[in-house]
């Protein structure tokens, strides 16, 4: 009979000890799930530059095709089978395809002019920028900016875009 009114007089809880085990446990699982949501997110954002880097290279294919020349005169020097523009200097490349419709969807890219800061390539057109070099957010520091490399074969006649340097 004692036995019973002790088991009745014991309040029902939780201990400490098992509250710091639950809550160890979600710590965790919350570290795995961002973990993961993190990695996602990069390997979206690489797959969006890789996306970028084809349709701009699209962009110069139909424009050759169209008028059978490339946008910009490619310097050529002997034994030299390939030009690059690098950097900001893609906007030569790139600046004849925004001078005529249909060529670039300007709401996609970004850009990075004096004054301005990285902003949308439409927005900076609606800002009067007719020769603005196109670029990307670095999918690992998104602080980071970079422009896009954009490579001629001049044997093959064709084109490549690429990331660029990203240090």
């Amino acid at each position: 009979m004692k036995q019973n009114k002790q088991a009745r007089n014991r309040k029902k809880g939780f201990t400490l000890i098992e509250l710091m085990l639950v809550i160890a446990v979600m710590a965790i699982l919350a570290g795995l799930a961002i973990g993961g949501a993190i990695k996602v997110l990069k390997n979206a954002r690489l797959k969006r530059i890789e996306s970028m880097c084809i349709s701009l290279r699209m962009a110069l294919v139909n424009y050759q095709g169209q008028t059978g020349s490339w946008p910009v005169s490619i310097p050529f020097a002997p034994g030299q089978n390939t030009y690059t523009f690098r950097g900001e200097e893609n906007q030569k490349v790139f600046a004849p395809l925004l001078e005529q419709t249909g060529y670039l969807v300007t709401s996609e890219y970004l850009t990075k002019v004096q004054g301005l800061g990285v902003v949308s390539l439409q927005k900076a057109l609606e800002r009067g920028r007719s020769s603005v070099p196109l670029g990307y957010a670095n999918p690992n520091d998104q602080r980071k900016f970079h422009f896009f490399d954009v490579e001629f074969n001049l044997l093959t006649d064709s084109v490549i875009v690429k990331r660029g340097n990203e240090s």
